[in-house]
């Protein structure tokens, strides 16, 4: 028990330098690694490819022929360059427009309208499932479905 008596107090714990450079290596480590990790989530929500369809409308005309309305907003940080449409309703039948070209930047809203024949089954109050299909250039393509129930137009 002697030895412990011994000891002075001067030296029983780190020294107040010490103790100041260990708190400013930590904070700039710290400090390193929050701004890695926000720049690389900024650099990534750049940098994906995404969109959102805001609005999507199927009417069926009294001329036998469906009017398709679609409103979709770049919400990525990519172009998109290709359009792929498919409809599909009751009883497998089925619509699509592929390959079309379109020019949406980030940010932007694009909208786009058909006018196909109504198909079999297709009336007003019939359920659908559309599915949109973006591609950038680069070829990474970004898809969505959205059900819809066709309404009756004019």
């Amino acid at each position: 028990m002697r030895t412990f008596r011994g000891i002075n107090r001067s030296k029983a714990g780190i020294s107040e330098s010490v103790a100041k450079v260990l708190l400013v290596v930590a904070a700039i480590v710290i400090t390193v690694s929050v701004w890695a990790f926000l720049n690389s989530t900024v650099a990534m929500q750049q940098t994906s490819a995404d969109f959102i369809i805001t609005s999507i409308e199927v009417r069926q005309m009294s001329s036998g022929q469906c009017r398709i309305f679609i409103n979709m907003r770049n919400s990525g940080g990519q172009v998109f360059t290709r359009l792929d449409l498919e409809i599909s309703g009751p009883g497998g039948t089925s619509w699509s427009q592929t390959g079309e070209s379109i020019n949406l930047p980030p940010g932007q809203i694009v909208s786009k309208s058909y006018t196909p024949a109504c198909l079999s089954g297709w009336v007003a109050g019939t359920p659908l499932l559309v599915r949109v299909t973006l591609t950038t250039p680069a070829g990474v393509q970004v898809s969505k479905n959205v059900n819809t129930i066709i309404q009756y137009g004019a």
